[in-house]
């Protein structure tokens, strides 16, 4: 990765406990996460060898979907251009080695798989939920960011930061600025002469050929995809509102600019 973000991974590395990813897990184990963490123990190394120490997760991270009850003291996310997210579910269901099980439910073309997406819709309302989401045996691109986020609505109130991809830099310096509670020195760009932020050189593509913000789209897929994400579209929207005063409002508080650049 760029030099800047690994500066501020290494500080985020320095606060007491660990980064604990819980893939998938559902958000509701949230209560679970914190009982457990009496238990992440690891021997201690010099100067007291052998010893068990209690290594607590200091933040939890999970794909899952937002949970409102019994909430962290912070809760933050990040929310991708609606466009470009389905389109890169499409080639993660067809081209990651993860997903290679399922290629063979998928079909030959994104084209194909927009009609199919648009005319479940159409039943959605006899539909059982279940049976929808496994068509095709992956993800199901109706709207899929707000079921996740619970709505469009009420962003101040569910998330302390929601950052985007299309910003990934300043997102994640607005992201480590709120659960810090200072700003990272490799999010300070403050001075004038401060060398920009780098774009990110390392990145975890699955093994995919095509990616949402290069696949070039017909009129049709276009159309079928705004008329798939119209919920979608409102929430990044929303999301886009309230990052740019979250940015600002960090600024001004710290008196600092924050590092960015569009990714």
């Amino acid at each position: 990765m760029g030099n800047r973000l690994s500066q501020l991974y290494n500080s985020l590395n320095t606060q007491p406990g660990r980064v604990c990813n819980h893939f998938a897990a559902p958000t509701s184990a949230y209560p679970k996460w914190v009982a457990e963490d009496a238990n992440n123990i690891e021997i201690a190394a010099e100067p007291h060898p052998g010893k068990r120490i209690s290594k607590p997760c200091w933040l939890h991270m999970s794909e899952s979907r937002y949970f409102q009850e019994v909430p962290p003291r912070k809760q933050v996310t990040l929310l991708r251009d609606p466009a470009t997210h389905v389109i890169s579910m499409y080639f993660h269901c067809t081209e990651s080695p993860a997903h290679e099980s399922r290629w063979k439910f998928m079909p030959t073309s994104l084209s194909e798989w927009l009609r199919e997406w648009t005319e479940m819709r159409t039943h959605l309302k006899t539909c059982p939920p279940e049976k929808a989401n496994s068509l095709f045996k992956c993800y199901n691109p109706i709207n899929m960011q707000t079921s996740y986020v619970g709505g469009t609505g009420d962003l101040d109130e569910k998330f302390d930061v929601v950052g985007v991809m299309e910003e990934f830099n300043l997102s994640a310096c607005l992201i480590a600025t709120s659960v810090m509670g200072k700003v990272p020195h490799a999010c300070n760009c403050t001075a004038a002469t401060e060398p920009k932020p780098e774009v990110i050189k390392k990145i975890n593509d699955h093994g995919v050929v095509h990616h949402g913000n290069t696949y070039i789209t017909t009129a049709e897929e276009r159309g079928l995809i705004e008329a798939l994400t119209d919920q979608d579209q409102k929430l990044y929207n929303a999301a886009l509102l309230k990052f740019r005063r979250d940015v600002k409002n960090a600024e001004q508080a710290f008196g600092v600019t924050l590092c960015g650049g569009k990714q």
